[in-house]
């Protein structure tokens, strides 16, 4: 119930963890990506890997992708777009 958007964003990362971790994959990422939503800065990467990378382990690798190429368009400063083309390319390789 905060208003913080960052303790928001982070308390639904957590419910995702939690859930990725019970093996309920597709229902965490629509935590990730509400916590994306929380934010409008290089945070919001964190949370869109986490979530692409749930797409990828349920066998969605265009979806992931689309993920992967928004951290790098919108947050190419932030930790996880610094070496996202590498994210991209295998979610790429899984479409061949």
């Amino acid at each position: 119930n905060s208003k913080d958007p960052y303790t928001k964003a982070a308390a639904k990362s957590n419910i995702g963890d939690a859930l990725v971790n019970d093996g309920k994959i597709k229902e965490a990422i629509a935590y990730f990506e509400e916590a994306a939503d929380e934010l409008d800065n290089f945070f919001a990467a964190k949370y869109l890997l986490k979530a692409a990378l749930c797409y990828e382990e349920i066998g969605n690798p265009n979806k992931a992708i689309s993920l992967y190429k928004e951290i790098r368009d919108k947050y190419p400063q932030s930790p996880e777009g610094g070496d996202i083309d590498k994210y991209i390319s295998r979610a790429e390789s899984l479409l061949n």
